[in-house]
């Protein structure tokens, strides 16, 4: 996650996202299976070259990333006529 924070830091993500742009930033780690008790604690990451900033963290499962995400974040698939995360069409 370090490497995606200082994605975030560096400025490159706005570069290459230009809608990002003033938009608060939260990772979602999305596991496969249920997420350990360790995991779940994990409530925010602090990069190392800049401790005085932190980044808020969401762990869960798809599924259950998939009954909270908004609405409006989920994008329609024309060729099964279903729902999924954004995140999941690159």
């Amino acid at each position: 996650m370090t490497s995606y924070a200082n994605f975030v830091l560096s400025g490159q993500l706005e570069e290459s996202y230009p809608d990002a742009k003033g938009k608060q930033i939260r990772f979602c780690v999305i596991c496969s299976v249920v997420p350990n008790s360790a995991m779940l604690q994990v409530q925010a990451i602090q990069p190392p070259e800049n401790p005085a900033f932190q980044f808020p963290v969401f762990i869960t499962t798809q599924d259950g990333y998939v009954k909270n995400v908004p609405y409006e974040d989920l994008v329609e698939d024309k060729t099964t006529q279903h729902k999924k995360p954004w995140w999941k069409v690159w």
